[in-house]
């Protein structure tokens, strides 16, 4: 209880003394830079904080930054490639040791004791180089798991990405249809009045509160659409309960939007495959599965070379302690064990006492097999092998027509977006001209007010491109891994 009261006085001294921090917590990537003694504050306290996003790369830090898992996985599978690397038993020498005592003290006959000490040391130096490629591929191994989480998480940022362009245009659709609803409302406003002055007949003032109602039935529905990207990019940044995310806007001006759709941009789309191919992960991965087959097949070609060892041990015996007089043996073992039909083992063994050679013995054992799979497994990995390679080259070939399908997607969202931008300056221009026109009296303001839902939905077609433009240069820029594009 004390700890649990002690623990909780310092929560509410951390909460006391950074409460005026909480506002000012951000990330902030404008400059290319991220603030980093708030960041840790706020990543530290479990205070609820407004979080303020500029950017689909502020979005990415704040991933990288609350996403724990991630961090663990990483050091998990770092630690799983330096294990691999430190497994190297199989090169160090084996030891062995050994003590006995027995008393024997039989009837009708002379006591019988005997003691003995042992230890033997046993040095594998040659197998055809089957050790050293098995080695390796526990490396390769250790290496694809790393390969495999990198992928995983390089979609993971994508998803990041694309959940951040979709608050942000389900936001900017809410302003949008919000500022219609307003001049909707004015002007139904103004149609009350003139019905109970009996300046127009009740028909107009219901098609005026028809549109006024559509209008707002739309934005309820962008209302839900924008809270409900919140929710799915909050679980899918495990943040905590509270914190509030904040999306800033000023990305999507009016004057940012004009000038990314007639600004030319011009690509090289030779570089940018280039780079693609080069940093691509999956490749990466690819090559060491193609290595990793390629050692597996070394591997059992190698069955038919023998193994050499050399085994040395001393022995000290006798019938009472301390023992004081060692004997010696050297063993060189010749093996075959893994032969697909007639695994065995030889060896000769030396044994020296006193200065001289007291034994020498020879041995060999073995089994037969009937291995009729041998040749059926050595041609199927020779078939994974050339998929593999295939593999690769078609990977290839999908990386490169991913940048140059994005290149195309950019260019024709350009292309629209400018068509689009056009097609709102003149809707604009035509709104002018029938609000004077219904401030006349020339027009119903049902018509009025179609021509601004009509305005409404091209602004939001216009956030939609310039939302798009924008996800899918992150996209290539995630695909080529170039910072700058």
């Amino acid at each position: 209880m004390k700890t649990s009261s002690h623990n909780s006085s310092i929560q509410q001294k951390k909460k006391g003394f950074f409460k005026n921090f909480s506002s000012s917590i951000f990330i902030f990537t404008r400059r290319g830079r991220i603030s980093g003694f708030l960041l840790l504050i706020f990543f530290t306290f479990p205070l609820n904080a407004e979080i303020f996003l500029h950017s689909a790369q502020d979005a990415l830090a704040l991933a990288r930054a609350y996403d724990n898992e991630h961090d663990l996985q990483e050091q998990y599978l770092s630690q799983g490639v330096k294990l691999a690397k430190m497994s190297v038993g199989a090169f160090l020498p084996s030891f062995e040791f050994s003590w006995s005592e027995s008393d024997n003290v039989p009837v009708d006959a002379s006591d019988h004791r005997s003691k003995s000490i042992g230890a033997s040391l046993t040095q594998k130096f040659f197998d055809g180089g089957k050790s050293a490629l098995e080695y390796k591929m526990q490396i390769d191994k250790a290496k694809l798991d790393f390969y495999d989480f990198r992928k995983r998480y390089e979609n993971f940022e994508s998803q990041v990405v694309q959940s951040y362009y979709e608050n942000v245009l389900a936001l900017e659709k809410c302003s949008v249809q919000r500022e219609a609803l307003k001049n909707a409302q004015n002007v139904l406003t103004l149609a009350e009045i003139q019905l109970e002055q009996g300046m127009i007949v009740e028909s107009e003032y219901i098609e005026t509160a028809i549109f006024k109602s559509q209008i707002e039935a739309q934005l309820n529905a962008y209302k839900y659409e924008a809270t409900s990207a919140k929710r799915d990019m909050q679980s899918l940044l495990a943040l905590p309960h509270g914190s509030e995310i904040t999306f800033c806007k000023e990305n999507f001006s009016r004057t940012k939007i004009e000038n990314s759709a007639f600004l030319e941009t011009k690509y090289d789309g030779e570089e940018l495959v280039r780079s693609a191919v080069e940093n691509s992960i999956e490749l990466k991965k690819l090559d060491m599965e193609i290595d990793f087959a390629k050692k597996q097949r070394a591997i059992q070609k190698m069955v038919f070379l023998p193994s050499l060892s050399v085994n040395a041990g001393i022995e000290f015996s006798g019938a009472h302690y301390p023992l004081t007089t060692p004997s010696y043996t050297l063993k060189f073992i010749v093996g075959f064990e893994n032969n697909p039909w007639l695994s065995a083992n030889g060896s000769t063994s030396l044994g020296f006492s006193q200065d001289r050679i007291s034994s020498a013995a020879s041995s060999v054992s073995g089994q037969g097999n009937l291995n009729t799979t041998y040749f059926t497994q050595m041609r199927m990995s020779k078939i994974a092998l050339s998929q593999k390679i295939l593999s690769r080259q078609k990977s290839v070939l999908q990386i490169e027509n991913s940048v140059l399908d994005l290149l195309e997607k950019i260019k024709e969202n350009t292309e629209n977006l400018k068509l689009h931008l056009d097609t709102l300056r003149l809707q604009e221009k035509n709104l002018e001209i029938l609000e004077l026109r219904l401030s006349e009296g020339l027009i119903k303001k049902s018509e009025f007010l179609e021509a601004l839902t009509d305005c409404a939905e091209e602004k939001i077609k216009v956030l939609s491109l310039y939302n798009s433009q924008e996800l899918l240069k992150t996209q290539l820029k995630i695909l080529t891994s170039i910072k700058d594009l």
